[in-house]
């Protein structure tokens, strides 16, 4: 899109259903993303990867369903993640380790 110096995205507490919009990765200026409790479904878009200036990502209450993904290590600059209270399964990545600015990581409900 066109708002590629936006660079927090808060669209939390809405009745926001489907994917969440692969569209998300043009966003690259991305510092602040919430999409908390809404009703996004499926798995994360691959190119929510290449939001490497994320510092805070909020993925809360929403039905989203696969695995955390690998690619989530790439986004280095974070310092809070939380997807507590998702459908998300399996294991947690091993390039969770790259996230050495985590501060506050939040998995449970899951």
């Amino acid at each position: 899109g066109n708002l590629t110096a936006l660079t927090r995205l808060d669209i939390s507490v809405n009745r926001l259903t489907g994917p969440i919009f692969t569209s998300i990765g043009a966003l690259t200026a991305l510092n602040t993303l919430d999409i908390s409790s809404n009703l996004f479904n499926g798995s994360l878009p691959r190119s929510m990867g290449a939001l490497t200036a994320l510092n805070s990502l909020n993925f809360w209450d929403n039905p989203l369903t696969g695995s955390l993904p690998e690619w989530i290590g790439g986004l280095t600059a974070l310092y809070s993640l939380s997807f507590s209270t998702t459908q998300l399964s399996g294991s947690i990545p091993v390039s969770i380790g790259n996230l050495t600015a985590l501060t506050y990581l939040n998995l449970g409900h899951n």
